[in-house]
């Protein structure tokens, strides 16, 4: 075999091998707190993921793609970007602790999910950092080593909902810690910083990206939470979490080649983009067949005829756009990206409002679908993405 194709295949599976330990490590927890304790007690965890997950939308600031962008189009400078980056999100954590004590949160454990919120953003801020140094293998043996640690956990206690958030957040420390190591010449010294705030204004067109694509992509589960119990949104979120991790495998055999996308003339984007498009129809099927018994034989949950198709068609329609929207990085078309993106986060909650609370889950995947197609369409729209 070329030594230039082996080089890229070990760089693919070691990017699965880290995007997707984290997926599997998932998993495998859900499996086992719903099967050996309930499905309700992983809804009441997901209510505060929920929560957490949308304080770090705002605490990271779009910073997860204006790094990767930053870091392939100026290497010399990472140390700096970085920092910089830290310096800004922590000011950002700092007022969102501050927000968030002083809004009631009735029914949830507020204390544990403002230390989460720390611990998970901590880590976090090296995610950019990690992918772009290709740490792929390192993350995912942190990844397994954790999540056997956690599982040892689940049997040696009694489970309660705070002991579980309670482990979750002892890993995300533990991940900081670590991180913090791998990256350590990235830390010190610490840079003449006088321009930190700058970072808003630069990473504010991701931030607005990362509004809409949550709102694009999970607009629905919150949604679901505030009409479903704590059981049905435990399988809603199982299920959407299997399309989003079908999605992850486009993102995953693309992250090693990140930095050279953005050098690409659009004919050779396209000539990737059929590639994939090509893939994802194909490996839509057996992904879909693996959430199925999955679903049905591990969790066992019931999944009908339309919800098996739905399922597959959110897989499949992601395939379709992917690639046009860091070609939009590259060509400049930011604005262009972030609006599609805000129409489809628009379409998924305005539908999803409308029909979550007759339809529940079926609803919720027919809500998300019809963003996906929305997107499909504004991304190929020549007035929206002439490149040249």
């Amino acid at each position: 075999m070329d030594k230039k194709i082996q080089r890229r295949l070990q760089l693919i599976i070691g990017s699965l091998f880290a995007q997707f330990a984290v997926p599997v490590s998932n998993i495998a927890v859900s499996i086992l707190v719903i099967r050996w304790f309930s499905a309700g007690l992983w809804g009441e965890y997901v209510e505060h993921l929920l929560v957490v997950g949308l304080a770090l939308t705002v605490v990271h600031w779009g910073s997860k793609d204006y790094l990767s962008k930053r870091f392939s189009k100026a290497p010399k400078s990472i140390a700096v970007d970085l920092q910089r980056s830290i310096l800004g999100k922590a000011m950002l954590l700092l007022g969102v602790t501050i927000l968030f004590w002083l809004i009631p949160l009735p029914g949830l454990e507020k204390d544990l999910i403002l230390i989460w919120i720390w611990a998970r953003a901590a880590w976090q801020f090296f995610e950019s950092l990690n992918n772009y140094r290709r740490l792929f293998m390192r993350i995912a043996a942190v990844e397994v080593l954790l999540v056997l640690g956690v599982i040892s956990g689940l049997f040696q206690f009694d489970l309660q909902l705070r002991f579980l958030l309670s482990l979750f957040v002892g890993v995300d420390l533990i991940k900081f810690v670590l991180y913090s190591l791998f990256n350590r010449a990235y830390l010190w010294p610490w840079q003449n910083l006088k321009d930190w705030p700058s970072f808003y204004r630069d990473s504010f067109p991701f931030f607005l990206l990362t509004l809409s694509s949550l709102a694009a992509s999970r607009a629905d589960v919150y949604l679901l939470s505030l009409w479903e119990e704590a059981q049905a949104l435990a399988q809603y979120q199982i299920i959407t979490n299997f399309i989003q991790y079908a999605h992850l495998l486009a993102t995953a055999i693309m992250l090693p080649f990140l930095k050279n996308l953005f050098r690409l003339q659009f004919d050779s984007i396209q000539q990737l983009e059929r590639q994939f498009i090509g893939l994802g129809m194909i490996l839509g099927g057996f992904l879909t067949a693996g959430i199925y018994f999955i679903t049905t034989f591990l969790y066992q949950f019931e999944m009908s005829y339309t919800v098996i198709t739905l399922i597959y068609l959110n897989i499949v329609v992601f395939y379709f756009y992917f690639l046009r929207i860091p070609a939009g990085f590259s060509f400049n078309k930011m604005w262009s990206v972030i609006f599609v993106m805000s129409l489809m986060g628009g379409i998924n909650l305005i539908l999803g409002i409308l029909i979550i609370p007759t339809l529940g889950m079926i609803g919720g995947l027919l809500s998300s679908l019809s963003a996906g197609i929305l997107g499909l369409l504004g991304f190929r729209s020549k007035k929206l993405f002439h490149f040249s």
